[in-house]
């Protein structure tokens, strides 16, 4: 746990980056959502993990049809047992304007085969996986774009 919150201190920063030339680790994660791990941000101590994370999605929502909307976590993992912890939670609308902020979770959970959380912290430990692919972006709102241009 105290190798964790070490890894905390050392990327609590801004969610999406402010680099130019960010390398994101990038896959589907489904129809209408994909998945994207910071790696500018992976932080490892022993079996412990961190970094900021993103699902990127449409949401249905309601007369206004799709809204496009990036959800940002602060995620730590433990690769030996795989149990993770959402240390902060951002939603964000493809442009940047945040929706909401929570966090962190009170407790560590064990990711569900196969779920896009499981793909996420299986590419954070570094497992291999093909369906990953390594893209650089001026920060995760232009990934964003690079997913789903206009």
């Amino acid at each position: 746990m105290r190798t964790i919150l070490a890894l905390i201190v050392l990327i609590a920063a801004a969610p999406a980056s402010a680099a130019t030339d960010t390398p994101y680790a990038l896959r589907g994660g489904g129809a209408a959502t994909a998945l994207a791990v910071d790696m500018s941000t992976l932080t490892i101590n022993g079996a412990g993990r961190a970094a900021w994370t993103y699902h990127m999605f449409w949401r249905r929502s309601g007369s206004k049809g799709r809204r496009p909307q990036v959800l940002a976590v602060l995620q730590a993992v433990n690769c030996d047992t795989l149990l993770e912890r959402a240390l902060a939670t951002r939603q964000y609308t493809a442009t940047g304007k945040l929706l909401k902020r929570t966090g962190p979770d009170r407790g560590w959970t064990v990711s569900l085969t196969g779920s896009n959380t499981d793909y996420i912290l299986d590419r954070m430990c570094g497992k291999a996986d093909p369906a990953w692919a390594m893209v650089r972006a001026a920060g995760v709102f232009d990934l964003y774009r690079h997913v789903w241009p206009r």
